[in-house]
């Protein structure tokens, strides 16, 4: 067992309009390339529970006791595959290779962590395999308390690969989505539906794959499932899942997923977009400077979580990316959008 340790606080969290950002309650170390790394770039992402933070690094998680940043658990997500003691027979046994998401189920009580698994060419280093998607559910809302598998084939084509895989909570299932690229390059925005109820209990269950259709004149890409929390709102009996992009804006746009028949097998119908203007903006620096390495900035895609809110005034989406910083453009600056989803708003 390992213990975090602690971090000294920011000199200054600045916010807009002359105010301060809080600061964080509490900073702890995370996982460390030194020991736990097994890729590049990072993709550093993890989520907060009841008792619990759970972190993954590229290939690698962690899992933190909340209240004191003491490190519970840490291992690879090849190591997390073998712990949960049944070979699957795909590439998610062994070749898990990271671009991960944590996310906790606050309706079910159980932690979602993901990544993708293929094979590389010993030569070029590229997928010769199709490209898959595995989904670790915990067994309780313990993290430290057992894994359920469950692999999922997201390309037809060996070389094909499902990148930049993104992970929503809904009412009714697990929303997943991906940029599909296969030899020649960018295909189509991929959708996952998980049955996140029998999924959660360790039994079988339905998935359903979706492609996002194309819009005249626009490139549909980098979408970002909306996550729900019981915080935030529960999304009414029958409410679609929503898929949003803002790319090739200013324009937010959002497809509605239905909700899959589980039980009969019916799939999940798409419609949409509705289109949200917001206001112009500069894409982003492609990095931006740190003391070690830069990181990227992924401008303009959208970045987690897709946030939905239940307010009584009406249903709402919050969503941020990155954008320059309209008094010095070579500053990357993060943008928050509030998107009503009765009356079509966007501040």
């Amino acid at each position: 067992m390992a213990t975090g340790g602690s971090l000294v606080p920011p000199d200054e969290t600045v916010g807009t309009g002359g105010g301060t950002v809080p600061g964080p309650s509490r900073l702890f170390r995370g996982l460390d390339w030194a020991n736990w790394g097994c890729g590049r770039p990072p993709d550093p992402v993890g989520d907060v529970g009841p008792s619990h933070y759970v972190q993954a690094v590229n290939c690698s998680i962690g899992i933190f006791e909340k209240a004191t940043g003491t490190l519970l658990a840490a291992t690879t997500l090849n190591g997390l595959a073998a712990s949960t003691g049944a070979l699957t027979g795909t590439v998610c046994d062994a070749h898990n290779e990271g671009d991960p998401v944590v996310v906790y189920d606050t309706f079910g009580d159980r932690w979602i962590v993901t990544d993708f698994a293929f094979t590389r060419d010993p030569v070029t280093g590229k997928a010769n395999s199709p490209s898959y998607e595995c989904v670790f559910v915990s067994k309780t809302a313990d993290p430290t308390g057992g894994w359920y598998l469950y692999p999922v084939r997201m390309s037809e084509t060996s070389g094909d690969l499902a990148d930049y895989p993104k992970v929503g909570v809904w009412r009714d299932g697990i929303y997943l989505t991906f940029n599909l690229f296969g030899p020649a390059g960018f295909k189509n925005v991929r959708f996952l539906a998980l049955e996140r109820e029998r999924i959660e209990r360790g039994e079988a269950g339905t998935a359903f794959i979706g492609d996002l259709p194309q819009v005249s004149g626009t490139t549909v890409f980098a979408a970002l499932p909306a996550n729900a929390r019981l915080q935030t709102g529960t999304p009414p009996a029958g409410m679609p899942a929503l898929l949003s992009t803002v790319w090739g804006g200013p324009t937010v746009r959002t497809w509605s997923v239905s909700i899959p028949d589980w039980t009969n097998g019916t799939r999940a119908t798409v419609t949409g977009p509705t289109s949200v203007a917001i206001p112009t903006f500069t894409a982003a620096p492609t990095t931006a400077a740190t003391p070690a390495n830069a990181n990227d900035t992924l401008s303009p895609r959208l970045m987690m979580q897709s946030q939905y809110l239940r307010r009584p005034e009406g249903d709402s989406i919050v969503l941020t990316h990155t954008i320059a910083n309209p008094a010095k453009t070579t500053v990357a600056t993060a943008r928050w959008y509030q998107v009503g989803l009765s009356d079509g708003s966007a501040v």
